[in-house]
């Protein structure tokens, strides 16, 4: 990606302080950690660091330019560098993201929901690269400072761009599809992650909504008819709608049938009257779910059926999403990425099914940014899971704690369950329990909770005991 200082000056309510770069950007950074050389530094004020305080930095790096508030112009008149003032550095990202957006020929499609955003991007930006080149959001980065960042980070040359929106508070959806203008929307599940920042859960459908109500009237969007929200999300809309269902409605263009096994998925497609499998890579219904909006859209698109079933068998999960690793004979499942009460639910159902292993045990921690919904939640997750095959449960925190408060009221053995202060604990306690060869564990937790660190810590010193 190349463009100007005059794009630059076009595109964002600034001026150039000094004489503006003559080269063209090679790109975008706000991290001074990943700076390179041609490309244009945003100095972003964060809540525990300033990037202006790394302009010297980013100059130093090989920058070209940087892109800093007035106020730091002001109290560095002379620095040796050509820098772009403007009112807010953040506003600035976005409206330069907005501008190159409008010269970008390639499919747009914006992605967002609750649960499962970043396995549906990766699996359907795989997809698609079966029929064209194909950007997408890197890594997570998917708020107001990563999808800007990402659109950036497109070619002119890309067919398609697969790109996430994440939001946790009131009107940033709307923020984001102005910077994003979607051709097509895909909306995975919707339910209470954020929830505390919302008054309910039908206020997240309808803030998730505005990502297809930035659709245009030739667009498309993509939704699980299934999901308590689907009519709320829905309503009103102009555009195109392509439905699925992983119950199997008979209303839905592409529908879930059940296949009889347990990683196969049946997909009925009545946009092309057809039906055909696909092998999942992972087991579990919420991966099915994942799969299905991918290979909607995909096969809306003209990707060959067998090619969008060969993308999808070869589909490798980020890290920390039911990550697998075996520790001299027991099977460690690390979904510790991140967690909410839709995510936790779903990958409990899929532990709980997995074949071929001797005792089940639970390692979990908290859920973020529930609000007064907090206790309840956890409560309720330790009440759901309670009478399940687990041989242990291990929670972790004080959030973790409630998960145990609520199985302990639901009927679960008190002698099966244990609180752990801290990770380490958690740790120390798997290795001193019985855990033996070709029993399971599941790690799940929000982010914050860093609980793939029991993992780690249980590797450096494990012992464990033989069956019998």
């Amino acid at each position: 990606m190349t463009w100007t200082s005059d794009n630059l000056a076009r595109w964002c309510a600034g001026d150039w302080c000094g004489a503006a770069p003559v080269a063209d950007f090679t790109g975008v950074f706000h991290d001074t950690r990943e700076a390179f050389s041609g490309g244009l530094y945003v100095a972003i004020k964060g809540d525990r660091l300033d990037g202006h305080a790394f302009v010297k930095k980013a100059f130093e790096s090989g920058a070209a330019a940087a892109v800093v508030s007035r106020e730091y112009a002001v109290q560095c008149p002379d620095f040796p560098g050509a820098l772009f003032c403007v009112d807010d550095t953040r506003r600035a990202l976005m409206e330069l993201a907005a501008g190159y957006r409008k010269n970008l020929r390639g499919l747009i499609i914006g992605l967002t929901g609750s649960v499962g955003k970043t396995t549906v991007k990766e699996m359907l930006a795989d997809v698609l690269a079966c029929a064209g080149r194909v950007a997408r959001t890197r890594g997570n980065r998917n708020n107001e400072l990563g999808l800007p960042l990402s659109l950036l980070s497109m070619s002119p040359e890309d067919e398609y761009g697969v790109f996430e929106a994440g939001i946790n508070h009131p009107g940033e959806m709307a923020m984001l599809a102005r910077v994003l203008q979607p051709d097509w929307g895909v909306m995975t599940l919707v339910g209470a992650a954020h929830i505390g920042f919302f008054e309910s859960e039908e206020q997240i459908a309808c803030e998730k909504a505005e990502l297809f109500r930035a659709l245009p009237e030739e667009g498309t969007a993509v939704l699980d008819v299934d999901q308590r929200w689907a009519e709320t999300i829905l309503q009103g809309l102009s555009c195109r709608r392509l439905t699925v269902s992983s119950s199997g409605r008979s209303d839905a263009d592409y529908s879930l049938v059940d296949s009889g096994e347990a990683q196969i998925l049946r997909l009925v497609d009545r946009v092309h009257n057809r039906t055909w499998a696909c092998r999942m890579p992972l087991p579990g219904r919420h991966m099915m779910q994942d799969a299905l909006l991918a290979l909607a859209v995909g096969l809306s698109l003209g990707v060959e059926p067998e090619s969008a079933c060969r993308a999808i068998a070869s589909f490798k999960p980020v890290a920390m999403r039911w990550q697998v690793e075996h520790v001299e004979g027991v099977c460690f499942v690390n979904d510790a990425y991140n967690a909410n009460p839709l995510s936790m639910r779903a990958a409990l159902a899929t532990f709980a099914e997995l074949r071929g292993y001797g005792a089940k045990w639970l390692v979990l921690g908290g859920m973020g940014e529930l609000g007064g919904a907090e206790r309840s939640e956890h409560e309720g997750l330790g009440a759901a899971l309670a009478d399940g095959p687990w041989e242990r449960l291990v929670t972790v925190g004080t959030m973790g704690a409630g998960i145990a408060e609520g199985a302990v009221h639901a009927g679960m053995p008190s002698n099966r369950i244990h609180r752990c202060a801290d990770v380490r604990e958690a740790a120390r306690l798997l290795r001193e329990c019985r855990l033996a060869e070709k029993d399971a564990v599941l790690l799940k937790a929000s982010r914050f909770a860093k609980l793939e660190d029991v993992l780690s810590l249980f590797k450096e010193q494990s012992t464990l005991n033989p069956k019998g």
